[in-house]
Parts: C-alpha cells; sequence; structure tokens
C-alpha cells in the first residue's frame, strides 16, 4: 500500500518525481526529484504545481512559493493567472508574485472550480460536492477598472 498527498491519481501517477518526454517521439527529456502536492500544470515554459516550479525544458527549479489553505480540486491557470480553492476562491496573480490571496465569501465546487478565460473567472455551479457551504450557482467575475 502506498500515500499520495495527491487527490484524484490516476493508477500511472506515481509521487515524488516529476518527468518531460518530447512530443514528437517520446525521449525523456528530464527526470527528477519533486514534492509537490497537486496535479502540475504547464503555463508558457514553467511547470507549476503546490510546492514548486521547474523549467519545461530542463526540469530546473524556478523560484516559485504557493501555499493555499485546505481544500480539493486542481489548480487552474492563464497566463497571469492561477485559481484553486484555498478555502475560498484562492488566486495567485502571477504578474504580482504577492502571493497567494483570498477573494472572501465564495465556496468553490470540486474538481476544476474556477477557470480563467476571455479575461474572466468562470466558476461552476458546485451543487454535486458534499462539503458544506457549496455554492449553488454558477456565476462570472470581471475585472472593473476603478480608474
Amino acid at each position: 500500500m502506498s500515500f499520495q498527498l495527491t487527490q484524484y491519481t490516476l493508477p500511472s501517477e506515481r509521487g515524488g518525481r516529476m518527468m518531460a518526454f518530447r512530443a514528437s517521439d517520446g525521449t525523456k527529456l528530464w527526470d527528477r526529484k519533486a514534492n509537490y502536492s497537486t496535479r502540475p500544470l504547464i503555463n508558457d515554459s514553467t511547470v507549476y504545481a503546490q510546492g514548486g516550479a521547474w523549467d519545461l525544458a530542463t526540469g530546473q527549479e524556478r523560484p516559485f512559493k504557493m501555499a493555499r489553505s485546505y481544500g480539493c480540486g486542481q489548480i487552474s491557470s492563464s497566463k497571469s493567472l492561477m485559481l484553486f480553492r484555498s478555502a475560498t476562491l484562492g488566486y495567485f496573480d502571477l504578474t504580482r508574485k504577492a502571493g497567494v490571496e483570498n477573494f472572501g465569501g465564495i465556496r468553490l465546487g470540486c474538481w476544476i472550480n474556477a477557470i480563467p478565460a476571455g479575461g474572466l473567472v468562470l466558476v461552476p455551479d458546485g451543487t454535486v460536492c458534499t462539503c458544506s457551504y457549496l455554492n449553488r450557482a454558477a456565476f462570472a467575475l470581471q475585472q472593473v477598472n476603478t480608474e
């Protein structure tokens, strides 16, 4: 028996390592020890996960610290904004690098729970989630200029 901190894993997923392969022929580009607790995501030339960031081409660590509060679900990202459940709607602005911030009063659903698309933050209905104070409506958030 083994333990994996990451929820919703596939049998083929191994904890504690990360690898990259060339898409055209399957050649392994790099293989390294990596401690992370969410599924990785690729954003431009960086692989991000809760636990670190790595250069996509070389596997070298990049400076990145993200510690969210409790919550299930995966991290989603646009080029400049990562979204996730961090007790409430958590986000990490990659342009400011201010760390994890929270938009309180909103409890995201499970799995992919907030989607950045077209300049909006789309939050699907969370009715099927069994946790307390779930969100029973889908909604979108849009940035408003205050100038």
